[in-house]
C-alpha cells in the first residue's frame, strides 16, 4: 500500500508504534491522543468520487481504483487515519 500511496513505507506505523514514537520523542504517555477519523476521510472521499463519476457521467479513471481502495479502507479497517495530538 505504501508502494500504490506512494508515500514512503517507514510512514506506516502502527498506532502502538507512533504513541511510542511521541513517548521517546519527550512525550508523556498520558498526554498522547490519538483521535481515529477513518470514516470522515476515506468514506467520504470514496462516496464523493463515485458521486461524481455519476454526476458528471464520465468516467472519473484510475480515480476509480483510488475510490474503491478508500471505501474498503473504510468498510475494513485495514488503514486507519488517525489525528495525534501530544502535549508536553
Amino acid at each position: 500500500m505504501a508502494f500504490l500511496g506512494q508515500s514512503p513505507f517507514a510512514n506506516w506505523v502502527t498506532i502502538l508504534e507512533y504513541r511510542a514514537r511521541l513517548v521517546t520523542a519527550g512525550y508523556a504517555r498520558e498526554s498522547v491522543e490519538i483521535r481515529d477519523f477513518s470514516e470522515k476521510v476515506f468514506g467520504q472521499l470514496a462516496r464523493f468520487l463515485k458521486k461524481t463519476e455519476l454526476e458528471v457521467g464520465l468516467s472519473i479513471g484510475h480515480f476509480q481504483y483510488a475510490a474503491r481502495m478508500f471505501d474498503w479502507w473504510c468498510r475494513i479497517g485495514v488503514v486507519g487515519g488517525y489525528i495525534a495530538v501530544a502535549r508536553k
